[in-house]
């Protein structure tokens, strides 16, 4: 049981991280570019522009993906209560992967924002 409780608090790091995430960069986001804290990519950080657009989708999608994560993190591990560590440890494995894909999704949807709001120099497109 005490390896099914560490599965449990590992599988609920990916969406607490997110919904952290997302509220910190919903309320307080970097305001400037920087090289330390935010959403930094070569179209991110193109001007102060992008790097706005870019905090402000990433905090929001972060959070909505932190929430739709957070639900199948708790009751995602509750089949397998009282299983063999084997069993749990592969439910854990396939929760925390699906969970990581997110990210990389979360990624793609801020970039494709970015590319269809600025052009490669980072002009607004009008």
């Amino acid at each position: 049981m005490g390896f099914w409780f560490f599965m449990f608090f590992n599988c609920l790091l990916i969406p607490g991280m997110l919904l952290l995430l997302g509220r910190i960069f919903l309320y307080h986001a970097p305001k400037n570019i920087n090289p330390i804290f935010g959403y930094r990519t070569r179209r991110s950080t193109k001007n102060i522009e992008t790097w706005q657009l870019a905090q402000a989708e990433f905090g929001r999608l972060s959070w909505r993906w932190g929430l739709i994560e957070l639900p199948a993190a708790l009751l995602g591990l509750l089949p397998v209560i009282g299983q063999d560590e084997n069993t749990v440890g592969m439910a854990g494995l396939i929760l925390c992967g699906l969970f990581g894909i997110s990210i990389i999704l979360i990624i793609w949807q801020v970039e494709k924002i970015l590319k269809h709001t600025f052009d490669n120099n980072g002009n607004r497109i009008i």
